[in-house]
């Protein structure tokens, strides 16, 4: 029962083409009120019929759209999830990578464990300004 009405544009500009789609969609689960008086006149058991098929479409609809939220939820919950777990797994990388440079310091390697203790404290700067760049777009 759905009409579908395009209008296309084509227009030239100093700089190229442009091309313009709309596409609209009458999207109503009822005929219109002419058609449906026009069905009655050659059976009048059809609107019953069609009433019943417009609730059961409606119901698919609703169904349908709950299915989509719900899915939509999960995807952002999961996605919530990963950036949680990401960050604990760097968290702990970065952790472990101080403590094997203390162990160094520690155990007399001054230079290897600088040298590791300076390369975590540089990928956590990386880590910060790549996250502020993503978040200032």
């Amino acid at each position: 029962m759905s009409k579908r009405a395009e209008q296309n544009k084509i227009s030239s500009t100093t700089n190229g083409v442009s091309l313009e789609q709309n596409t609209i969609y009458d999207d109503s689960l009822l005929p219109a009120a002419e058609e449906l008086s026009k069905l009655n006149e050659l059976n009048s058991e059809i609107i019953p019929w069609v009433m019943k098929r417009t609730e059961i479409e409606q119901n698919a609809r609703i169904n349908f759209n709950k299915k989509r939220t719900a899915l939509a939820f999960r995807e952002i919950n999961y996605s919530a999830f990963l950036s949680l777990f990401g960050l604990a797994l760097c968290a702990i990388v970065f952790i472990g990578i101080f403590y094997l440079s203390y162990l160094l310091i520690t155990g007399g390697n001054a230079a290897a464990g600088t040298l590791f203790g300076c390369l975590d404290i540089a990928s956590i700067m990386m880590a910060v300004n790549k996250f502020n760049l993503r978040k200032k777009k």
